[in-house]
């Protein structure tokens, strides 16, 4: 599982905190916070569920960001320069522990993306990562990609790498 991390890479300070992911969920109707009162959710994590399948969410604002690992994401698309500086920080989106050995089944990757493209819209995003690919985009890219093809529209290789096992 431990390549089947989408990496949300923040200006510094930028992260959301679980209100936000909240908030979000609640007005794309899209997806869903796990069923505990948000209230009493830890501050850096959260459960996110997209088509009955959750994923956990972490380095949320106020606690530690994340550690993005530059080496697993060599390939840039449509980067801006700067995207990734010393002041970045990060959250990371993986399929939770139910979905181990499952991870690179389409159905678990569509649902991931999903919740990327939500995500990669957030105020401060500067690059999106998948790990499984090597790939690092800018965040307009990514959305772009991404949503033509959860509408049916071709497999975006160039982000996500070879077609994944169906």
């Amino acid at each position: 599982m431990e390549l089947s991390i989408l990496s949300l890479v923040f200006e510094r300070d930028s992260r959301p905190d679980v209100r936000t992911i909240a908030g979000l969920a609640e007005r794309s109707g899209q997806f869903s916070v796990s069923s505990y009162p948000v209230e009493r959710a830890r501050e850096d994590w959260l459960e996110l569920v997209r088509n009955g399948l959750a994923f956990d969410l972490r380095g949320l604002a106020p606690g530690e960001p994340e550690y993005f690992r530059p080496e697993l994401h060599p390939g840039r698309l449509g980067n801006p320069p700067g995207a990734l500086h010393t002041k970045s920080e990060s959250l990371i989106l993986v399929p939770g522990p139910h979905l181990a050995g499952g991870e690179s089944m389409l159905p678990v990757i569509r649902s991931q993306m999903a919740l990327g493209l939500h995500l990669s819209r957030l105020p401060g995003v500067t690059a999106i990562g998948w790990a499984k690919a090597g790939t690092l985009s800018d965040p307009r890219h990514f959305a772009k990609a991404i949503d033509e093809w959860l509408r049916g529209g071709a497999y975006p290789g160039d982000l996500l790498g070879a077609d994944p096992v169906a």
